[in-house]
């Protein structure tokens, strides 16, 4: 069996640890529902379909916390990013082998796409201002509403990248270079 993916949020993978996982999976952080912040997602590319499970919680709300309360609300958002990554770390192990037909049902905030119905699907490069330093996947869902979801990780980049390619075809727009060195997407050279 395959060893499971332990995200840590930033700690960088190596491509071939995520790429032994027995599913077409990569991770990223972004809002897909309203009026629930930013999350993050377990992407499952299988059988013409896009899951998103939802494994983890939002960072925003920690810094707000932060923001606001002074030292002690950074004291609390600390611990709450502590408790955070280790509850995405044991959901992680859980999910790990089980199928995305029966994680869909989960949680509510989980989401399940057919490939077709997601249009303007593109690869970026990282960016200053918006917090992707790896790089993002955006797309526009069946409402036609853009979305954006950050790699958290170089390997989910990666993985990300090869298992869209696959899936999407021509459909799949790559705005971006690998850069093996900085271990990020970056501008591709006009």
């Amino acid at each position: 069996m395959a060893e499971p993916i332990n995200l840590n949020y930033a700690t960088p993978k190596p491509f071939a640890v995520v790429t032994q996982d027995q599913f077409s999976v990569f991770h990223a952080r972004g809002v897909l529902n309203k009026w629930k912040g930013d999350r993050l997602w377990r992407v499952y590319v299988k059988d013409g379909k896009l899951f998103f499970i939802r494994v983890g919680g939002s960072k925003q709300q920690q810094a707000a916390l932060g923001a606001q309360f002074g030292l002690l609300g950074m004291l609390i958002g600390m611990w709450l990013h502590k408790r955070d990554a280790k509850k995405t770390e044991q959901k992680l192990q859980e999910i790990h082998s089980v199928p995305p037909e029966q994680l869909i049902a989960g949680e509510k905030e989980n989401l399940e796409y057919e490939q077709r119905q997601l249009s303007e699907m593109s690869i970026e490069p990282s960016s200053f201002w918006g917090g992707a330093k790896i790089g993002r996947l955006v797309f526009r869902d069946p409402a036609g509403k853009k979305r954006s979801l950050m790699f958290e990780d170089a390997a989910s980049a990666q993985s990300a990248h090869a298992h869209l390619s696959g899936a999407m075809g021509q459909a799949l727009k790559v705005n971006a270079t690998w850069d093996d060195v900085k271990a990020k997407f970056i501008k591709k050279a006009k």
